[in-house]
């Protein structure tokens, strides 16, 4: 269970494009890079990303909400980012 203080580690682009159905460019500037080990900052809770969605449009006015959380990469704050784009990096991994 991904929580605040949690190592997770960001899953690759395609899978986040092609069955998450996120955008490249919010994957490229509001994501930490693909594969790299990030701490959450910020636990679980529900936030707007329909602007991260592959059919966002600025002239929508849809909501998506999904669990979020906001990581921490080198010295860079990533967030929010849709919890489903990591995966949790167990101890014994």
């Amino acid at each position: 269970m991904v929580k605040k203080g949690s190592i997770v580690r960001r899953k690759p682009n395609d899978f986040c494009s092609l069955s998450l159905r996120l955008r490249h460019d919010a994957l490229i500037s509001d994501y930490p890079p693909e594969r790299e080990i990030c701490i959450v900052t910020l636990g679980p809770r529900e936030t707007d990303l329909s602007r991260h969605d592959r059919i966002w449009d600025s002239k929508s006015n849809h909501i998506t909400l999904k669990k979020a959380i906001e990581v921490i990469y080198d010295g860079r704050w990533y967030g929010p980012c849709d919890i489903a784009a990591f995966e949790e990096v167990k101890k014994h991994d």
